[in-house]
């Protein structure tokens, strides 16, 4: 039970991968957006498969009503296993893929910072100067790291994006203090995914 879902938090562990791997800006903004959609997604798919279960044993209507009180229920339950802090991020996320979607700007940015870090130096795939270049770091003329330029990006949300007042609430209280890196959001939000989907299948399948 809860395939599906469990199918959307892998599409997301996909594009969390791959915003990981880019520096690039355009790269960074649309990978972060198909990590929203796929997220919403997790939530759709869970809420379905409530609903497919609920409608073998009760009348449409009923099932309906049933499948709200059932979701609801758990996705409270599980709301309360996690921190306020993660739970404003899960919240935030959720909605910005609405304001993704539906309103007429966007409501987040990905604001670059480029750090030095050091790396081991490229080896020679050819192996005679693979030979000369580890003789050069032996001797000290040549050092075994090298320092590059790496950029990563910060996540700012528009506090001002949702019409709701609550989500702008919400989008202020996530706003406070320092800026999170975009990966190390996309990271809790994807763990948090899975801990949902989890709760399901460890609190709903068997009632079904």
């Amino acid at each position: 039970m809860f395939e599906k879902a469990q199918r959307k938090v892998a599409e997301c562990t996909f594009f969390l991968r791959q915003l990981r791997e880019t520096q690039d800006p355009d790269a960074t903004e649309f990978f972060f957006n198909a990590l929203l959609n796929a997220g919403k997604n997790v939530v759709n798919a869970l809420r379905a498969q409530v609903h497919s279960c609920e409608r073998t044993r009760l009348p449409s209507d009923q099932a309906t009503v049933k499948t709200e009180q059932s979701y609801d229920h758990h996705f409270k339950a599980w709301k309360r296993t996690i921190t306020g802090s993660r739970a404003t991020l899960f919240d935030v996320l959720q909605a910005l893929r609405d304001i993704e979607m539906h309103a007429d700007s966007s409501g987040v940015r990905h604001l670059p910072k480029t750090e030095e870090r050091r790396q081991p130096r490229s080896v020679p795939s050819d192996s005679h100067y693979a030979a000369i270049f580890a003789s050069y770091i032996a001797m000290g003329v040549l050092s075994a790291d090298v320092t590059v330029p790496t950029t990563s990006y910060d996540l700012r949300v528009d506090a001002a994006a949702p019409s709701k007042r609550r989500v702008q609430a919400l989008f202020k209280q996530f706003a406070k203090g320092k800026q999170k890196p975009s990966v190390e959001v996309a990271t809790t939000y994807t763990g948090l995914l899975d801990s949902l989907v989890a709760y399901f299948i460890a609190h709903y399948a068997g009632t079904c």
